[in-house]
């Protein structure tokens, strides 16, 4: 990921379960060499990654599978260590550029919240905007 900041893994039914179920569950990108830290909203994020691929039930059929997965492991002592790997078609370097520059952009807005970079102290560089 150092050099590339284009995928994600989730590794573990909980963290698996969390991203897909609750609500508040957010995600923090940090990029170094660049000292950002991108703090987006964990469902909202990936599925706007997401919608540029071409599989838009991608979201839809694994919180199905999570839930088969779910009952399947309650009560019967099996153990799932699955490990969730998506590569995002915009990059989050890429991203991040694209929001310091056009902050006004709303495609993102619902999923990535803020952006700050450290360089001695804590700047914020992108804030999306409050719904009303």
């Amino acid at each position: 990921m150092e050099k590339s900041f284009n995928w994600i893994a989730i590794s573990g039914l909980i963290a698996i379960d969390k991203l897909f179920f609750e609500r508040d569950y957010w995600i923090y990108f940090v990029l170094l060499p660049h000292n950002y830290v991108v703090m987006t909203k964990g469902l909202p994020f990936i599925k706007r990654q997401l919608s540029f691929s071409e599989n838009p039930d991608f979201v839809a059929s694994i919180q199905d599978w999570m839930k088969m997965t779910r009952r399947l492991t309650r009560g019967s002592g099996l153990k799932f260590l699955p490990k969730l790997q998506v590569k995002f078609p915009v990059s989050i370097d890429k991203l991040v550029e694209h929001l310091i520059e056009y902050p006004d952009d709303n495609t993102w807005h619902d999923s990535v919240i803020e952006i700050w970079d450290n360089k001695g102290s804590w700047n914020c560089l992108y804030v999306a905007p409050e719904k009303e």
